[in-house]
């Protein structure tokens, strides 16, 4: 860029003014050796396509021609480089064949070059730069100062150059408008030409008298809602208040062109998103969607409106879309990154951030996100040294300093974190992530007053809701910590009225309750901490027992005081419910209604606790009542529906949950219901749209997301469920079930050693979950693993006594089985799963299937025939069943499924090498015996080398053959603990010298 000089008598315009016309040759040098390493850099790998060459050919003899400034034939030279160029070099031709346009002074073929290249992906500062000069020279200077503030953002090493031009023809532009006759066009285009350079106060006197002069007016109506909604205006902070008058600009806005449409649409989205109307918002974003078809730019801007939504997936999808384009637009990789980071998937933030540096190594701002995700996954030393390069860029760099506190946090240096926080506090003071972090310092000291103070300051700047909840939340439990309970208690209602599906603000706010002795409030945020988390209601139930006892002594003593009124109640009814006495709360809820037969409430109450007994008849009786009283009550509309569901009526459920939806459109849990019923009815895309929408509404749902990405798993979409499962987990650790889904996604997504991790992550948790103990054998398997597997599940035998979990474990040991080429033990245990689940038809066809491919394997086709008879009996619907059993019966009749091909590889069991002379064995086989599955056996050698699974058999055989020893011990499937072999064999009770001849260890049989 310092070497372009472009100027205009009438405007005074000039990239540069400080370089003469000779540099320009200077710079068409720089470009052609640019094009040079390109093509260099291509040809140091595989040989370059022949298209690549011929097109850098071309490009070189234009560069030749630009430095002896013959631009008309350079043009010539690049068109014929841009026929022969692949696609991914067609942008970098525009750009060059702009440039040269710009030098024939043919401006509008120039601007219509750089944007070519720049739709091309190839929208470098240089690019943007030469538009910039192409519209500054027809006088579109709202666009020309647009993209010299684009070309600052993308150089890297140049910011000071751009940010001198941009002051030093902000005057030559003004003088330019000044001798302009003041119109609505020219003041809006001189206002959107102040807000370029941040002059905010200008563009507001401009915006207002185009709209004085025309009321109407598109162009200076958006500058004014983007003022105001930014907080840019003289006026005040933007106020949800003020969204009327923002969305009244937008309105006028809307009559004018696309431009117009781009600024305002983002603004009207987060309104509507602000305000619940999320089909407006829908609407909204689908037309900036449309707007955005062929521009790269606005397509990421719509993936950043769904990021700031909470709608992770489906942005990620639309970035990767847009990402396989070569090269691929920077800014696009940053916002991926961005997504992946919020959803914890740490390892592909990482990697995008990188990629993104790679394109623009010196955005602070890229670093300090890098750094965020790094200190996730505890690189806690290449975080800091991210963070500290950012830093040594850009002194003033906002975002490294707060992660750099974040970092000194972890590390416990809180006095370097305060310090690190009161500097990014010094550069910008109007961000509410600067004091949130220094509230939870001072937390984290004990100073629980200034704790509060930061808090404070952080709920007055925060504008997203979501973010509000969590500080109003944060700061409750600060006052809480010093006793001052009633502001706490108001924290807590604020924060679960804005995040009504966060338990921890209704325990929170239920603990207040109880200090301040509001006994029937405490237990109402403990029903719905309860409701919003129903897997840790015995928790929930423990935690609040002494206040729900508390609240019945003192009801009971207003009844001995003869204040027996159906309010009273009513109360306590609510407190026997919560303890489980759901007896004598339908009892009080009975003797409230005999007083007050019409309220709604108590009807609704009445109704949950007979669904709580098995009533449900009952239970719908009270609802129905509810509901005629009260036609609109959502809570009756639910609640019947809910019943309804569990009863198996999912035509009808489908309808009350409709209308609850209608009745109350921002109530998460009726989606999630809403899906259910949905999903029962085999209608998967509504499930979809329904679970997308309970997210938008509320992000912090983990339910949601565990119950999407089970969705995901049915549609076998891994990638998706993967995402979904790891937020219900970042927002809810405690949840193994997760976890274990987790795990399965990675499984089915080949991922097999993240499969392991979550699958032993949930053994941490619960060692009884039979799935996790089958999912890590079969990852193992994957990974070639398999006698370590086998061995593996068979020792887990004896913690299962149901027979679903015990079959569970046979069941993976036998596909395990088959995958080795051992169909003949494959066979044994899915018979053992047949027997143990003889009563379930559903699990005996699977067994049954797998047991007739293992047949087959083992050259017995009558049997594996049978088998197949029997699965198509059980589930007429398997159609693998069907085929095989068709060509079983007829070879001609069709191919050769491949099910009942032969396994690929053989893997042989491995055994132990002779460690002694033979032995004679005296002990009786039916000694030391054990049912199927039971019946197995492991060995341990004295080198603690394990081997198996095996039969009494096999293990007999070893012991004739010398290769079970004194001090070895043995495990059967049915054992917890070791036994040494000498103590079950009497004939292994000394040891003995093994034949000089053997060497074998290890060595697999033939």
């Amino acid at each position: 860029m310092a070497a372009f000089a472009i100027n205009c008598d009438d405007c005074g315009w000039s990239l540069n003014t400080s370089v003469d016309e000779p540099a320009i040759s200077s710079q068409g040098a720089t470009t052609a050796t640019a094009v040079k390493g390109t093509k260099t850099a291509a040809s140091q790998g595989a040989k370059a396509p022949r298209s690549s060459r011929e097109a850098d050919a071309h490009l070189e003899k234009a560069m030749q021609r630009i430095e002896k400034e013959s631009y008309e034939a350079a043009v010539r030279s690049i068109n014929r480089a841009i026929v022969a160029a692949p696609l991914n070099r067609i942008g970098e031709c525009y750009s060059l064949r702009g440039y040269c346009h710009l030098k024939l002074d043919d401006f509008v073929r120039s601007e219509k070059d750089c944007t070519e290249a720049i739709r091309q992906s190839w929208n470098d500062a240089q690019t943007f730069a030469w538009r910039a000069a192409a519209r500054g020279e027809q006088n579109r200077w709202r666009h020309a100062f647009s993209d010299l503030e684009k070309a600052w953002h993308l150089s890297d090493d140049d910011r000071d150059r751009f940010t001198g031009l941009m002051d030093s023809y902000s005057d030559a532009c003004e003088a330019w408008f000044e001798k302009q006759e003041p119109t609505p066009a020219t003041l809006s285009e001189m206002g959107w030409v102040h807000y370029c350079r941040s002059r905010y106060r200008k563009a507001e006197d401009c915006f207002e008298k185009a709209i004085e002069m025309d009321a109407d007016y598109a162009l200076a109506a958006a500058g004014l809602a983007k003022l105001i909604f930014e907080n840019k205006s003289s006026t005040g902070r933007y106020r949800s208040d003020r969204a009327r008058e923002v969305l009244q600009h937008c309105a006028v806005a809307m009559t004018g062109d696309s431009e117009c449409h781009q600024v305002v649409l983002p603004i009207r989205i987060k309104i509507h998103r602000s305000k619940a109307d999320l089909d407006r918002a829908m609407e909204d974003l689908n037309h900036l969607s449309a707007l955005a078809k062929d521009d790269s730019e606005l397509a990421v801007r719509c993936c950043r409106l769904r990021f700031e939504a909470g709608d992770y997936m489906v942005a990620i999808q639309e970035l990767s879309k847009m990402l396989k384009s070569d090269p691929p637009p920077a800014d696009a990789l940053l916002l991926r990154g961005d997504c992946y980071r919020e959803i914890r998937n740490h390892s592909l933030a990482i990697v995008d951030y990188s990629r993104f540096l790679k394109l623009r190594r010196n955005d602070t701002d890229a670093l300090a996100r890098l750094a965020e995700s790094k200190l996730a996954i505890g690189k806690v030393d290449e975080a800091l040294s991210e963070v500290e390069h950012a830093i040594d860029i850009d002194e003033a760099c906002f975002s490294a300093y707060i992660c750099r506190s974040k970092i000194k946090l972890q590390q416990g240096k809180l006095d370097e974190a305060i310090t690190d926080c009161r500097k990014a506090s010094l550069i910008d003071n109007s961000q509410p992530q600067v004091f949130a972090t220094l509230a939870s310092i001072n937390f984290k000291l004990g100073r629980y007053t200034e704790s509060i103070e930061e808090y404070s300051r952080a709920i007055e700047l925060e504008e997203d809701v979501r973010l509000k909840a969590n500080l109003l939340y944060l700061r409750g439990i600060a006052l809480y910590e010093l006793g001052r309970y009633q502001a706490s208690y108001a924290d807590f209602k604020k924060a679960c009225h804005y995040r009504p599906n966060h338990a921890g603000s209704w325990i929170w706010k239920s603990a207040a309750c109880a200090r301040l002795e509001k006994w029937t409030d405490a237990i109402a945020g403990l029903q719905s901490a309860i409701a919003t988390r129903p897997s840790s209601q015995d928790e929930y139930r423990k935690l609040g027992a002494p206040v729900a006892t508390k609240a019945i002594e003192f009801f009971d003593r207003q009844q001995q005081r003869g204040q027996a009124t159906p309010d009273l109640f009513r109360r306590r009814a609510l407190a026997l419910q919560f303890l489980g006495e759901f007896d004598k709360a339908i009892e009080d809820y009975t003797n409230a209604l005999r007083l007050d037969a019409d309220n709604v409430e108590t009807l609704i109450r009445r109704g949950q606790t007979l669904y709580s007994v098995g009533k449900n008849d009952e239970a719908i009786k009270d609802f129905k009542s509810a509901i005629r009283r009260d036609r609109g009550n959502d809570q009756a509309l639910f609640q019947l529906a809910n019943t309804r569901f569990d009863m198996g009526q999912y035509a009808t459920a489908l309808r009350d949950v409709k209308l609850a939806i209608e009745s109350s459109p921002r109530n998460v849990r009726y989606y999630g219901l809403y899906a259910d019923v949905l999903q029962k009815l085999g209608q998967h895309e509504g499930v979809i749209e329904a679970l997308d929408r309970a997210t938008l509404l509320d992000s912090t749902d983990p339910v949601t997301y565990q119950k999407r990405g089970q969705v995901h798993m049915l549609r076998r979409n891994y990638v998706n469920a993967i995402s979904d499962f790891t937020r219900s987990l970042e927002l809810s650790p405690n949840q193994p079930e997760v976890t274990l889904a987790r795990g399965q996604a990675y499984l089915k997504a080949d991922q097999p050693q993240q499969a392991i991790e979550d699958f032993e992550r949930v053994l941490t948790q619960n060692l009884g979950m039979a799935k996790a103990y089958s999912g890590r054998a079969a990852a193992m398997a994957t990974l070639g693993r398999h006698e370590y597997a086998l061995i593996w599940l068979t020792k887990a035998f004896h913690r299962f006594q149901r027979p679903r979990d015990l079959s569970e474990l046979v069941f993976a040991r036998g596909k395990i089985f088959v995958l080795m080429g051992r169909p003949a033990p494959a066979i044994d245990d899915f018979t053992t799963v047949a027997r143990l689940m003889e009563e379930d038809d559903k699990t005996v066809a699977a067994a049954r299937y797998a047991r007739a491919i293992a047949r087959y394997g083992l050259d017995q086709p009558e049997k594996a025939k049978r088998d197949f008879a029997k699965v198509f009996k059980l589930d007429p619907r398997n159609e693998h069943a069907a085929l095989a059993l068709q060509w079983l019966n007829d070879p001609e009749s069709c191919d050769k499924p491949k099910l009942l091909e032969p396994a690929t590889e053989i893997v042989r069991p491995t055994r132990p090498g002779v460690v002694r002379s033979a032995v004679t064995l005296t002990t009786p086989p039916k000694d030391w015996t054990a049912e199927k599955p039971y019946h197995t056996w492991i060995l341990r050698t004295l080198d603690k080398k394990e081997y198996g699974p095996m039969s009494r058999e096999t293990l007999n055989l070893w012991i004739e053959e010398g290769r079970v020893d004194f001090g070895m011990k043995l495990l059967r499937a049915d054992w917890s603990k070791w036994k040494r072999a000498e103590k079950i064999f009497n004939e292994l009770g000394v040891s003995s010298e093994p034949p000089e001849s053997d060497e074998n260890v290890d060595v697999r049989p033939e």
